[in-house]
């Protein structure tokens, strides 16, 4: 059947993708306080949090989410904020989380093998950069990633081809240096 909180769930989703995100957070605020609170609720005003640096909301989603563990978007969002806080090994811990619960999520691997390049963790890079290529053969991060293992090993004329192939696809920043 269908829920009226569903409903009030999807009208605040394209509320948020209009810009109304005050009009959006009120019908999510709303949504966690019935008697059983949508955990999707709290995870959109967890990302409202994050998009306007409010640490008080996010303290309060955060709470909510941390103890949905099932939950993998919850697990990513949390360890956007780590990594936002630059807190790395909560950061490592929740997405390690996010990645058991969806292993082929290319946004969790994305997440993950920043991590991995920010550690200089050469073998989880190697494997996590495979990994992605293996999902998506022209993914940027992906290509970086197995360039940058090449270059640790001084093998620059292997890391000249995913460097390429990275640069034909997207100009970033750590794919220029």
């Amino acid at each position: 059947g269908f829920s009226i909180y569903r409903i009030k769930l999807e009208r605040a989703n394209v509320m948020l993708g209009r810009g109304d995100f005050a009009g959006a957070r009120k019908i999510y605020q709303e949504l966690t306080e019935i008697s059983a609170p949508m955990i999707e609720a709290w995870y959109m005003l967890g990302l409202i949090a994050l998009y306007e640096d409010d640490q008080s909301l996010f303290r309060e989603a955060s709470g909510v989410l941390a103890d949905e563990r099932s939950f993998m978007p919850g697990m990513l969002l949390l360890g956007e904020w780590a990594l936002r806080e630059g807190r790395y090994g909560d950061a490592r811990l929740v997405l390690d989380q996010a990645g058991m619960l969806e292993p082929t999520s290319l946004k969790v691997m994305e997440r993950l093998l920043l991590l991995d390049y920010q550690a200089r963790d050469a073998e989880a890079l190697r494997e996590r950069s495979a990994a992605m290529l293996a999902l998506d053969p022209d993914h940027p991060l992906g290509l970086f990633g197995s360039a940058s293992v090449y270059i640790a090993e001084g093998q620059y004329d292997l890391a000249e081809i995913p460097l390429r192939r990275c640069l034909g696809i997207v100009t970033f920043a750590p794919a220029l240096n």
